[in-house]
């Protein structure tokens, strides 16, 4: 079935709060099946964000939009907004999506075929309904309709702004097979791959371990925690689980996404102990690599168990027809060792045409970037350089 008549009329409903957040769920994971949208964008993950990081902040609240055509639904705008007061000056509203901070990509959820009329109704309503300042994106894909559409419909109301490359998402395409798709990486870390691989076997009992639908993932999540937390250790970091609230939030998703189908929880196995695992998503076509962890092996160190795991990852994916391996944000080395390409994810940016937005901005934008050194101050080390674990042991 094709998108709705343009004839018909858009209407637009906001959802403010968690009861009908959740009388969502049903229409929301029929509209993300429909997309070409990440895991990110589910109703599990985006419920699940807002229960654990935004309902109990008391600057953020909910601005969800439902746009409807006829009978169907054709788009949803995860929005929040924040209300802040930089320096205690003066305060600011910024218009964001849900999931900022634990989610790779933010995006819109738009019926294939309706996003210039979307965007344009999306628009609208924000010059017209949103009482904001700023509309705020980090984080979004390289193919979102904010670039193209949403953007260009702001900036004809009078919306000033720029996106800039945020960060980089690599990918690798994965092949009609294991050895076509080793084949298609550069010479030097085509034979590295397979010299590691041939080692590896030759010195261990090697097996990879992954938790099967219908299994309990609880379990195998707590030692994944424990895997990552030992891997950042290392450097001083306390990686993607500084408390429980995060902890929380992924049993969580684990647990749901087990139930969908789409979690990817894998565990290198060396001589029948955890060498190194990835906790990953796979959802419209896409493996999406979320996060890693490595045991406590140092005799396997050298070997490069963290690549190795990636690469029988990938052959398990082409088994079950997978196309893309997408390792989100970070250009970390390995994952160019292993075909990737960079793929841009962006941040925007526009403000409102109005008087005090752009000095309001700046105080905004000074108070995040004070504070940022100022924990990178305490904890000892240059801001925004994030420690890296080595290229032998990531993954």
């Amino acid at each position: 079935m094709g998108p709705p008549s343009p004839d018909d009329s858009i209407r637009v409903r906001v959802v403010a709060g968690a009861a009908d957040f959740d009388a969502l769920e049903s229409r929301w994971a029929h509209l993300h099946e429909q997309c070409p949208a990440s895991a990110f964008q589910s109703f599990e993950w985006q419920r699940a964000w807002w229960r654990h990081f935004g309902e109990h902040n008391r600057r953020l609240t909910l601005h969800i939009l439902v746009l409807e055509q006829g009978e169907r639904l054709i788009a949803i705008a995860p929005f929040t907004l924040e209300k802040t007061r930089p320096f205690g000056i003066m305060p600011i509203r910024r218009l964001g999506l849900i999931g900022r901070g634990e989610s790779d990509y933010l995006n819109l959820l738009i019926l294939p075929g309706c996003e210039a009329q979307v965007c344009r109704v999306i628009a609208d309503h924000i010059q017209k309904r949103v009482t904001c300042d700023v509309v705020s994106f980090v984080d979004v894909p390289d193919d979102s309709p904010i670039l193209t559409q949403l953007m260009k419909n702001l900036a004809a109301t009078g919306w000033q702004g720029e996106q800039t490359v945020r960060e980089q998402c690599p990918r690798t395409q994965l092949l009609g097979t294991w050895p076509e798709t080793l084949a298609s990486f550069e010479d030097s870390h085509r034979k590295r791959v397979a010299y590691l691989d041939r080692k590896l076997r030759r010195n261990f009992k090697v097996e990879v371990r992954r938790i099967e639908q219908g299994m309990d993932p609880a379990p195998a999540l707590a030692e994944f925690i424990t895997m990552h937390r030992r891997r950042w250790a290392r450097v001083g970091d306390s990686g993607a689980f500084p408390d429980r609230r995060a902890e929380a939030f992924h049993e969580e998703i684990a647990r749901k996404f087990q139930q969908r189908g789409w979690l990817v929880l894998m565990f290198l196995m060396l001589n029948d102990k955890a060498a190194a695992v990835n906790y990953a998503f796979k959802t419209n076509g896409r493996l999406q690599f979320y996060l890693s962890g490595t045991g406590d092996y140092d005799e396997a160190r050298k070997f490069a168990p963290g690549i190795l795991l990636h690469a029988y990852c990938m052959a398990a994916m082409i088994e079950e027809g997978v196309p893309v391996y997408d390792f989100l944000r970070g250009t970390e080395r390995y994952k160019y060792e292993l075909g990737a390409k960079n793929v841009p994810n962006w941040s925007v940016l526009m403000l409102r045409p109005a008087a005090f937005v752009r000095m309001k901005q700046s105080l905004y934008t000074l108070r995040q970037d004070w504070g940022t050194k100022l924990k990178a101050r305490l904890k000892k080390q240059p801001a925004a350089q994030a420690p890296e674990p080595p290229a032998s042991e990531a993954a």
